[in-house]
């Protein structure tokens, strides 16, 4: 979830080793003043988001243990040590354990991980306990032991497989996960009433945007869609300022994608046109005026995802065939949907994090990125909603 706080890990963003040399400053910061706790927390903090994005497993390893290292090196110099970006380091090191402790295959290895982990969100929270991530964090402890086991068999299924079967089957896998936590959120929804059941409503139209992206069948795709586009509203009418703000931004995002999945050329302009409205009434908001131009950069890039995806679609024409093929991986939203456990699901929908998107492209990079994005979402988050969420949080700080 905290890699989500930035844009480094959004498709079209710095690819890893552009981040790696970012790095380098921090190391020639911290030689030159070796107290300077916020470098190693910056420090620590890039190569968590190195971390998240390499494939290789044995590589992520070593990078979470060295954003480990560098995170404690801040947190002795400074407890409460944070990064230029806004990430305490102790945050980052709760983080960095969870991960370790869920691709960790050894059992030993990771209870002693646990431990590590048990030990940092109770530090973590101590540090802010009213961070909304690391709440979360604390509340999935319980269920460690079955999300490991789920997560192994995740990456089991990966392996021995070629690139496109392990990107044909992290969409299965990632379509999987997110209609259970459809299905979790709308039990919440229905359970839920007043402000609650509001904020339940915008978190479910992030799970129901997420999921159509995942679907090649177009009328499938535009069902979730409208339903996400009908939860977005009922939330976007609380008084509370971040709901509100919430909804009408997912309400705009979600009527943006369905101008893309629909073929009538009236249906695809009367989309747009609420998907202009209904952004315009949120910058027109006393508190949503001071984020127009960031958010106005994140649904631009959401543009480009749901083009991307539309690539992907069926032809109606095609006999509900699916394509076979994996949908793009395109960007989240610039510094909001990492961080990131990014909203666990049930709590799939305060995930991980804004991640990369890179200048470039190609047939590697955008492989890269699929894989990226599948492993965020196994990791266990939306983008989308996790980042937006972490937007907001910042603005109240």
């Amino acid at each position: 979830r905290d890699a989500s706080r930035t844009n480094k890990m959004m498709p079209g963003g710095p690819s890893p080793d552009d981040i790696l040399n970012t790095c380098e400053m921090f190391k020639q910061k911290t030689t030159i003043n070796p107290r300077d706790d916020a470098a190693f927390a910056d420090w620590g903090f890039r190569l968590f988001q190195v971390a998240i994005m390499t494939d290789d497993q044995s590589k992520k390893a070593d990078l979470l243990k060295d954003s480990i290292l560098k995170c404690e090196k801040a947190v002795k110099l400074n407890s409460c040590a944070k990064g230029d970006d806004g990430a305490y380091a102790q945050h980052v090191i709760a983080h960095a354990w969870f991960f370790s402790f869920m691709l960790e295959k050894d059992d030993t290895a990771a209870e002693g991980h646990l431990s590590k982990l048990k030990r940092a969100v109770k530090l973590g929270m101590t540090v802010d306990s009213s961070n909304g991530e690391m709440e979360q964090l604390q509340g999935s402890l319980p269920t460690v032991y079955e999300q490991r086991k789920q997560t192994q068999e995740q990456l089991a299924r990966l392996e021995g497989k070629s690139d496109d079967e392990q990107r044909a089957e992290l969409t299965r896998m990632s379509l999987d996960m997110h209609q259970q936590a459809l299905m979790a959120k709308r039990q919440e929804v229905a359970m839920s009433s007043g402000k609650q059941q509001k904020s339940n409503l915008v978190d479910m139209a992030g799970i129901l945007l997420e999921t159509s992206l995942l679907h090649t069948k177009r009328n499938e795709a535009i069902s979730l869609l409208k339903e996400a586009v009908d939860a977005a509203k009922q939330a976007s009418s609380d008084p509370d300022p971040e709901l509100c703000l919430r909804g009408l931004f997912l309400q705009s995002l979600t009527c943006l994608a369905l101008s893309y999945a629909e073929l009538d050329r009236t249906a695809v302009a009367t989309h747009k046109k609420a998907s202009d409205e209904a952004f315009q009434k949120l910058v027109s908001h006393p508190q949503g005026a001071v984020a127009s131009q960031e958010l106005g950069g994140q649904r631009a890039q959401m543009s480009e995802r749901f083009q991307g995806w539309k690539k992907q679609m069926l032809d109606p024409t095609d006999g509900g065939k699916p394509t076979g093929k994996a949908p793009d991986a395109a960007p989240a939203p610039t510094r909001t949907s990492a961080s990131a456990p990014a909203s666990g699901t049930g709590s799939a929908a305060r995930a991980a994090p804004p991640a990369p998107a890179g200048p470039g492209g190609g047939a590697d990079t955008a492989a890269k990125e699929e894989d990226v994005m599948g492993f965020v979402v196994l990791a266990g988050g939306l983008l989308l909603v996790g980042g937006l969420v972490w937007w907001f949080s910042r603005r109240k700080e």
